[in-house]
């Protein structure tokens, strides 16, 4: 009999499965935990980029359809999220933190962190939601537009937190026209990256 603290690895069959598994006996519990991450959503069968796939897709539906851009991004597709409490303040679309800049707090008092965004939101009452497309119509990356214009007032964050990438809505592209500042973020990781050029002043 094993006691209380002792915890005995062993292995399975290989013939029945690849996983190691351990057996443990805690306070009189037998019970079994499996070490490999296999689980539904696991990173390596891609289940969970499917899963937050459908769900942007489902939300999407509500909202319109659009293309802010007057030369438009290959392989983009835009969706206007208006300014309201389902959108903003119910955290409606995944990844909104880094609109809140929610892992960047060090840069900002703890107080003003959170309205560099909605500053802006709130002035031009949207913002845009994209998503970059592979030839196979796969998701490559999910999208965030600020409007703005190309000046450092209007840049969230000065760029800091990914917001690199300024493009004009029209075709005029000087400091007082108008367009926005994306954020790109992986579709399989959820981390920001910049496959766009960074915008020079």
């Amino acid at each position: 009999m094993l006691d209380d603290k002792t915890v005995e690895k062993e292995k399975t069959n290989p013939d029945t499965s690849a996983s190691e598994k351990q057996k443990v006996e805690i306070e009189g519990v037998e019970g079994t935990i499996n070490n490999k991450n296999d689980n539904f959503y696991s990173k390596e069968k891609g289940d969970w980029a499917n899963a937050i796939h459908t769900y942007i897709l489902s939300n999407l539906e509500m909202f319109l359809k659009t293309s802010p851009f007057a030369n438009s991004l290959q392989n983009y597709e835009w969706w206007q999220m208006n300014y309201n409490y389902h959108t903003i303040f119910r955290g409606y679309m995944p990844y909104l933190a880094y609109i809140e800049s929610a892992e960047y707090y060090a840069y900002y008092h703890p107080y003003q962190h959170t309205l560099e965004c909605h500053r802006m939101i709130y002035a031009y009452q949207h913002y845009m939601f994209g998503i970059v497309y592979d030839e196979k119509k796969k998701a490559l990356y999910y999208v965030y537009a600020i409007p703005g214009k190309k000046t450092r007032a209007d840049q969230p964050y000065e760029g800091k937190t990914g917001f690199t990438h300024w493009r004009p809505s029209k075709q005029e592209n000087n400091v007082d026209a108008f367009g926005y500042w994306l954020l790109h973020i992986d579709a399989i990781t959820g981390k920001v990256t910049n496959p766009l050029a960074e915008t020079a002043f």
